[in-house]
């Protein structure tokens, strides 16, 4: 029986591709580079900020890496540039008095608690993971699996909700079910739905409850 629904943050909840591309092209100049193309971030834009950041100076210099993440620190954050996808805030809220609800992100605990106090989401949720929080990050199924420990219920009865393929597979390293955020019908979800009115169908009418259960898990 589904208990817990966890989300992911990026391209689910919000759509931060513009604030994202203008922080790290903000951080990069600030740090003596040249601004990345969009096409630079979006091949980083799924990875905790390190990941990004020395992927985008292209150094294996760990000092000259923690020189721009420490300059990251001072850089502020766009949320003016954030797109909140219709009906999420009702859609989160009606959720979370049915199911416990959760966020399992690659993003840092700074920049996800300012999404949370700018959205006003943070009040619906038990536990949020955080790139700080685990020492591996997806797709590797340990960001999910701390989520459904912190929320008290088992992979088998928690679904996650992303849009990469990264999530994807982290949610089956841990046989937990997916469903996939995403005009992108490539992704081997269980689910699919491209709006938050599909999402809350689709759980509330409970088809998630019946695959679960016929994979042999009650």
């Amino acid at each position: 029986m589904l208990k817990a629904v966890i989300f992911d943050l990026d391209g689910v909840l919000v759509d931060s591709f513009d604030a994202v591309t203008k922080f790290l092209q903000d951080v990069l100049v600030a740090s003596g580079y040249q601004a990345p193309s969009q096409a630079e971030i979006q091949n980083v834009f799924h990875l905790p900020r390190s990941h990004a950041l020395k992927i985008l100076i292209d150094s294996d210099s760990s000092d000259e890496l923690e020189r721009v993440l420490s300059i990251s620190e001072n850089v502020p954050y766009p949320h003016h540039l954030m797109k909140t996808a219709d009906g999420v805030k009702e859609v989160v809220q009606e959720l979370s008095s049915l199911y416990s609800l959760a966020i399992v992100t690659s993003k840092s605990r700074k920049t996800t608690d300012e999404y949370l106090d700018y959205s006003g989401l943070g009040k619906f949720l038990k536990t949020v993971i955080t790139s700080e929080d685990t020492n591996n990050h997806k797709p590797h199924p340990e960001p999910l699996l701390l989520a459904s420990e912190r929320l008290g219920h088992g992979p088998h009865e928690c679904i996650y909700i992303g849009d990469s393929n990264s999530d994807i597979e982290a949610a089956r390293a841990c046989s937990m079910k997916v469903i996939g955020y995403s005009n992108n019908v490539t992704l081997q979800a269980d689910f699919q739905a491209n709006s938050f009115a599909e999402l809350l169908l689709l759980i509330s009418n409970g088809m998630t409850d019946k695959i679960i259960t016929q994979n042999g898990t009650k």
